[in-house]
């Protein structure tokens, strides 16, 4: 049986497939949530009903087009249907907001075989895919707004961090600034958004003159608005202003329980200065849309800053008032993919930098970005860019201490946006993983899926992963080291510790499938997170999964990895196989073999599946951990755990 969709003909069952239209846009920092569908018929003795689309969006551009020939009387030249019926999506209280679609089974295959149907519709499901892949930046990196706002009812998540590529003095840790972003389309006019950002390692430079490196920590929360004034089809002009609380600490230490004594940056003395300071930014962004690929922005700033920072009776100075111009440019290169670069210039006396001898001074923010929409709900960014800050009122500022190219990616995620069935199939294969070695396979939207590992020093992990598009998993862990027979004394002490809680949060990104008809299944998996003891380490982990089905029993994997920190990037090729005996036993053998500053190690587990959504594995492993950076080192003792799975 194959799948394909088509406009209901005759008295067949309705299924109602565009319910996932009401209301909700497709991927896009500006989607389009207000589509009209034009729905079309024609009845007569010689043929059968027939029907075509038009999705318009608000700007009444045609966005899907379908034709529907008679498909029973093949000698019909008739192609032309004269009637009309407009059906508004937006609106919640249209009771004919349903578009009907019939599934082909194989019986009807005699007709339509070496007809143009096929064509058509195919066509037909690129141009809707060209429309669901479309976005509009809502910025053009921190520092440069757009004058785009979310439609209303929309809204989505941005997670990202920020890190320079050129170590710092202190090489524990890498200076990275964290994000998390939310945008709400309050109407198709006003955007509300809500920030928060961290960053809390040591200053970038060594500060010259003074005996210890300062502690550093930036944290900031705020809220915010953009009030599209101006709505054109080639014009779009808005106010866009937001207020945070930016707590600013130099000085000391900023450890779970830390002790450290450091020299704060303002009056270079012992005292830990902290300080909640109120700051807020103002600009008025005014994007032209060029071509229908082109967006070109300009935006004038002005970011209030505090001018100096005081504390227990001590002042020293700070960055003040910061007002300039942004211009930036995006382009569409094509459905997925998009790139912007952008650059904000300082006016006056502006100060948004300051140096290792402590100076204060101004510097042009740029910033150079690649978006790529993986399906209707998720896409990835990533940027190179000498922003550090992550909120509005800190993207104008460089990274403390230098002015440093900076890399940064970010993940968003759009819950609003559209998911068409046609686009992926559903499995309901027994979803499992392996242990030190992952498959490419991913849970189906809005499943989830636990396993719980312990072992017999102690050491336990947690993970947690979901469903949340029809391309990508969502992944949580966290865990505990207990073993202190590692090898690899340089990142196993340092970013994972012994017992210290480690926290792990990244995604899984479905490139590839053998069930879409690909040779094999390869998938993305990465994550960031922490060591949280003395001092809070972090890294970041990235592992290419590609899994080959052999047989009906027998699937092959093959993943290389790498592990990003301040001290060196390690890096194995991990292989493994999961061997199915019968339906309720599986062998699994992995080997991550050590490539550059990693181990050789090994695991061997017997799996047992009790049913399809549970199994439960007695493992052995000489493998550090079972998480990202413990997967590529080795420990001394060879150790022995259990793992249940679960799948709901």
């Amino acid at each position: 049986m194959f799948l394909r969709y088509k406009i209901l003909i005759n008295k067949l069952k309705f299924l109602p497939v565009f319910l996932f239209l009401i209301q909700y846009t497709s991927l896009r920092s500006n989607p389009s949530s207000n589509i009209q569908v034009e729905n079309k018929k024609i009845d007569s003795k010689n043929s059968i009903k027939s029907e075509y689309l038009e999705i318009k969006n608000k700007d009444n551009k045609f966005i899907y087009w379908e034709k529907v020939n008679d498909l029973k009387n093949k000698s019909s030249n008739t192609n032309i249907i004269k009637w009309k019926k407009i059906i508004d999506l937006g609106n919640k209280n249209s009771s004919s907001n349903i578009i009907n679609w019939e599934k082909i089974t194989d019986k009807d295959t005699d007709f339509i075989e070496n007809s143009k149907t096929n064509y058509l519709l195919d066509k037909n499901i690129e141009k809707f895919n060209n429309y669901q892949f479309s976005f509009d930046f809502l910025s053009l990196g921190m520092a440069v707004p757009t004058a785009y706002t979310l439609n209303e009812s929309d809204f989505n998540f941005i997670f990202g961090q920020v890190f320079p590529i050129r170590k710092g003095f202190d090489t524990s840790t890498s200076n990275q600034n964290y994000l998390i972003n939310f945008n709400y389309g309050k109407t198709d006019r006003l955007m509300l958004s809500g920030y928060f950002s961290d960053s809390d390692d040591p200053l970038h430079n060594k500060i010259l003159n003074l005996d210890n490196q300062p502690a550093n920590k930036w944290n900031s929360y705020g809220l915010g608005s953009r009030w599209n004034i101006l709505n054109r089809n080639k014009l779009k002009i808005s106010l866009d202003k937001y207020l945070e609380n930016w707590y600013v600490k130099s000085g000391g230490c900023n450890g779970v329980g830390c002790k450290t004594i450091s020299q704060n940056i303002f009056d270079k003395t012992n005292n830990i200065f902290a300080k909640n300071n109120l700051i807020s930014s103002i600009s008025i962004p005014i994007t032209w849309k060029v071509n229908n690929n082109t967006d070109f922005t300009l935006s004038p700033k002005i970011v209030f800053l505090p001018s100096h920072q005081t504390s227990n009776g001590s002042t020293g100075k700070f960055y003040g008032l910061n007002y300039g111009l942004g211009l930036g440019v995006s382009h569409d290169l094509y459905k997925r993919f998009k790139i912007y670069s952008s650059v904000f210039f300082p006016i006056g006396e502006s100060k948004n930098s300051f140096d290792n001898k402590l100076n204060f001074h101004k510097s042009l923010i740029y910033s150079f970005g690649l978006n790529y929409a993986l399906d209707s709900k998720i896409s990835f960014r990533t940027y190179l860019t000498n922003s550090f800050g992550s909120s509005p009122g800190t993207g104008i500022l460089t990274i403390p201490s230098d002015n440093e190219i900076l890399f940064g990616s970010q993940i968003i995620y759009t819950p609003s946006a559209i998911e068409i069935p046609i686009i992926e199939k559903k499995s309901n294969e027994f979803y499992s993983e392996g242990l030190t070695v992952s498959k490419a396979g991913i849970l189906n939207i809005g499943d989830s899926f636990y396993d719980f590992t312990i072992d017999n020093t102690g050491s336990y992990w947690v993970n947690f992963k979901k469903g949340i598009s029809s391309k990508f998993n969502f992944i949580f862990n966290t865990g505990i080291i207990k073993d202190n027979a590692f090898v690899n004394e340089k990142f196993s002490s340092t970013y994972l510790g012994l017992n210290n809680q480690n926290f792990r949060v990244g995604g899984k990104a479905l490139l590839l499938s053998e069930k879409n008809g690909d040779k094999f299944s390869s998938s993305i998996i990465f994550s960031g997170g922490r060591s949280f003891g003395d001092s809070w380490p972090g890294y970041f982990f990235a592992e290419v999964a590609n899994t080959k089905k052999l047989t009906n029993s027998l699937e092959f994997n093959l993943n290389p990895k790498f592990a990003f920190t301040g001290t060196g990037n390690p890096s194995t090729i991990g292989t493994g196989f999961i061997y199915k005996l019968n339906n309720k036993i599986y062998l699994i053998p992995e080997t991550n073999i050590g490539l550059n500053e990693a181990n050789t190690n090994f695991t061997f587990a017997l799996r047992l599946k009790p049913n399809r959504h549970k199994y439960v594995d007695i493992y052995t492993s000489n493998a550090y951990g079972l998480s990202d950076l413990g997967e590529i080192l080795k420990s001394k003792s060879q150790n022995f755990g259990i793992r249940i799975g679960l799948k709901i």
